[in-house]
């Protein structure tokens, strides 16, 4: 049956009868209104709770009416009749709520009663004057906090009994669907029966979430996954981030049967993330402690040709131990080897330099001159434990070097992928004009490789273009820097190759 909550001059219109207060405004309509009600309470099709207090203003106003006792006494068992008293709620629970509230000026005492009690009861509407329903919304706007996830209808009685008229689905929507549980400061919090302490812990924060380490039911500790009841004051115990995975004992994403642990949508995925994050993190741990740098900068190259999304997706599948370190392993040093052969095939080295051991050295290009094939070029070596710098032949980093460090080599490529960064004004049509010059201009084939917006107005855009030995890669960048909008133009990688 639907639960509603009257306010005390509507019950006392249908003790009486409408205009008992002198108030005959829309006597008529207000009369029919009242008969349909009785109607609806006496086929049992609703059913009108009294609120502890409301019983007491409705016989005080009773009294002043009659001064006959046993008249009093019969619309007092009239009243019983009508209405529903075992709320489960005393009015010393409702003071106790509404002391941290805040009131506006000449409230009456039953606004909060209305409001609170329910609440309690998960009550579908509070059907109330206009002037109840005024003072009601003001309470409601003064405490926001508390009120947050209150949605139970305020109506009037004409309106309520046109809802009726056109279908029960505007009561329907509560009807054994939610609870309502209470921060220790006494904030509302609406979820669904059979929550848990985790949906609440989520549906307050994330971080809460996350964090939960243990929860306080009624000042009692409470097994985090045991349904709530309405009522319920719940206090989260915060831990470590990541706790809450850690307490769960929840080790993988595929075994969760989630309506063992939470109910809402929220908390499902707020654990996802956690683990995900947990897992994560477990994984670059195992990348730290087995891979050297120049391993670990290979990662994010071998992330797309793995069809993962990044480098933290290797990371996750390492910590849940989908992939195994030895088959990263492998598949990393095979990228190595292929790219050092290829480098190594770009470049052709001396005969005597290829005596002293340099004939398995790795190559760096360098960015400071920027030398891609067709261009006259020179190595210099600091050890042989180090890359060979490739740069220009006119370089000024080579100046005052000794012979030596210096190792004559050459081009056996052609062309270059090169990948320039740039910094962006933030503005439509920024990027198109520097396109059509790289097209129409220099013919170069390119691929934006990402755009990142930054907090200064301005956008990181790479490039990646393909570039031969008729270009000049200097005078692209100087022509690039003068362009509008354009803060900052720079090399980030070079790597030479040969067609197949």
């Amino acid at each position: 049956m639907y639960k509603f909550i009257i306010c005390p001059d509507i019950l006392l219109d249908l003790l009486l009868t409408p205009g008992w207060n002198e108030d005959n405004h829309n006597l008529e309509e207000r009369t029919k209104n009242c008969e349909n009600l009785k109607d609806l309470i006496d086929e049992s099709k609703i059913n009108i709770y009294l609120p502890p207090g409301i019983f007491q203003i409705i016989k005080a106003n009773l009294e002043e009416q009659y001064s006959d006792s046993d008249r009093i006494g019969q619309e007092v068992r009239n009243l019983l009749n009508m209405v529903t008293t075992d709320l489960k709620v005393s009015q010393d629970q409702i003071y106790e709520e509404s002391t941290n509230l805040r009131f506006p000026k000449n409230k009456n005492y039953s606004e909060e009663i209305l409001l609170i009690s329910a609440m309690k009861i998960q009550a579908y509407a509070i059907i109330a004057s206009l002037e109840t329903i005024q003072m009601a919304r003001e309470i409601q706007n003064l405490n926001q906090d508390y009120f947050r996830d209150y949605n139970i209808p305020l109506l009037n009685l004409n309106s309520f009994l046109s809802s009726w008229s056109k279908g029960k689905e505007i009561f329907e929507d509560n009807e054994n669907e939610s609870i309502f549980v209470y921060t220790p400061g006494k904030r509302i919090t609406k979820l669904p029966i059979g929550a848990t302490s985790i949906d609440f812990a989520y549906k307050i924060h994330t971080d809460l979430g996350n964090r939960c380490k243990k929860v306080l039911v009624n000042e009692v500790e409470y097994s985090l996954t045991e349904p709530l009841q309405n009522g319920d004051v719940v206090e989260i115990v915060k831990g470590e981030n990541g706790d809450i995975v850690e307490i769960l004992k929840i080790e993988n994403l595929k075994k969760i049967i989630w309506n063992d642990y939470c109910k809402t949508s929220a908390a499902k995925k707020g654990l996802k993330r956690c683990l995900r994050t947990k897992l994560q993190r477990e994984g670059w741990k195992i990348i730290n402690k087995y891979f050297s740098r120049k391993y670990k900068r290979q990662i994010k190259k071998i992330a797309n040709q793995l069809f993962y999304q990044s480098d933290n997706e290797i990371a996750f599948k390492l910590g849940q131990g989908t992939l195994k370190i030895e088959e990263l392993r492998e598949i990393i040093e095979k990228k190595l080897l292929s790219e050092d052969e290829e480098k190594r095939h770009c470049l052709i080295l001396p005969k005597d330099s290829l005596l002293k051991g340099n004939g398995n050295r790795e190559f760096e290009i360098s960015t400071c001159c920027h030398p891609i094939p067709g261009q006259r070029i020179i190595g210099i070596s600091s050890s042989l434990s180090r890359p060979i710098k490739v740069h220009h032949k006119d370089c000024l980093k080579i100046q005052g070097l000794k012979n030596n460090q210096l190792i004559g080599i050459d081009w056996n490529c052609n062309q270059a992928k090169v990948c320039l960064k740039l910094r962006l004004i933030n503005k439509s049509n920024t990027l198109i004009p520097i396109l059509k010059q790289l097209e129409d201009k220099w013919k170069i084939e390119h691929n934006i490789h990402s755009v990142t917006p930054g907090k200064d107005s301005l956008s990181c855009v790479l490039i990646e273009m393909i570039l031969t030995s008729n270009h000049y890669l200097n005078e692209i960048i100087d022509k690039l820097r003068k362009m509008p909008r354009v803060q900052e133009v720079r090399v980030k990688k070079i790597h030479p190759f040969r067609n197949h």
